[in-house]
């Protein structure tokens, strides 16, 4: 009698834990983590018309969403958030600001702190050209080539121009040195180095072999000049018509040296 006892009490108990273990809630059964993806990027920020992206070392550019804090165009930082819905800004992830950190001088790449010059910082004048192909081209006084990122205020090609910003180590322009943009203004000033530097000639003549270091061009006058640019495919024997700016100081060696903003089939 008592063995039967000791049955049913253990079939009672047995039966009672399974109803508390059916009652419990699937949510405490299987818990789930709340919060989402956390996302931690450094790099160079770039602001570029509506959009804030950010680039970072790997060339990975992000899209970002919320208040910077007073970061600007060109500075390096770090950033902080969640993932975010995609936006047309970019074709990589976006991220949700909630955190934005400046890098410190003597850290990273060692650039200076958000809202200082610093290491990197450029000052250019030169005329906006249509040699770029991702960004906007600048064909410097110095017949070198940068392409720019941010905001342009309107600026167009044929656009003379000066432009200060910090040189980006990492970007997508694919040419010359590119700049993340902070101010930018017409200027139409000569240079500094004399009456001549930065002229604007026009010239029509024939491209010859005559060049060291650069392509040589000899006008219907008879003058040599060299050219610095793109020069559009043009080759040796080709007769054009030139548009360029005299630079001071050329590694060509030979003649007046030219930044050509443009060149076409001499009529």
């Amino acid at each position: 009698m008592k063995t039967t006892t000791r049955l049913h009490s253990v079939h009672a108990f047995a039966a009672l834990v399974l109803a508390l273990a059916l009652t419990v809630p699937a949510a405490a059964q299987a818990p789930k983590n709340p919060t989402k993806d956390q996302v931690k990027a450094t790099g160079t920020l770039s602001i570029e018309g509506e959009c804030q992206v950010l680039t970072d070392d790997s060339g990975q550019r992000f899209a970002l969403v919320g208040d910077l804090g007073g970061a600007a165009n060109g500075d390096r930082v770090t950033v902080s958030g969640s993932v975010g819905e995609r936006t047309t800004c970019v074709q990589g992830a976006t991220i949700k600001v909630e955190k934005v950190e400046a890098e410190k001088a003597g850290e990273g790449h060692g650039t200076a702190p958000v809202g200082s010059p610093g290491h990197g910082t450029i000052n250019v004048r030169g005329t906006l050209t249509t040699e770029g192909v991702e960004c906007q081209a600048l064909r410097g006084d110095d017949g070198q080539l940068y392409t720019l990122t941010g905001d342009l205020q309107g600026f167009k090609a044929g656009d003379e121009v000066r432009v200060m910003g910090t040189v980006v180590e990492v970007s997508t322009c694919q040419q010359g040195t590119t700049i993340a943009v902070q101010h930018i203004k017409a200027d139409k000033a000569k240079g500094d180095g004399g009456k001549d530097q930065g002229e604007l000639l026009r010239l029509t003549g024939t491209l010859t072999s005559e060049g060291v270091e650069c392509q040589a061009f000899r006008s219907d006058k008879g003058a040599l000049f060299t050219l610095t640019g793109d020069l559009k495919g043009f080759k040796t024997g080709d007769r054009v018509a030139v548009t360029g700016r005299v630079v001071q100081v050329s590694t060509c060696q030979q003649g007046t040296t030219l930044a050509v903003q443009s060149i076409k089939p001499a009529e």
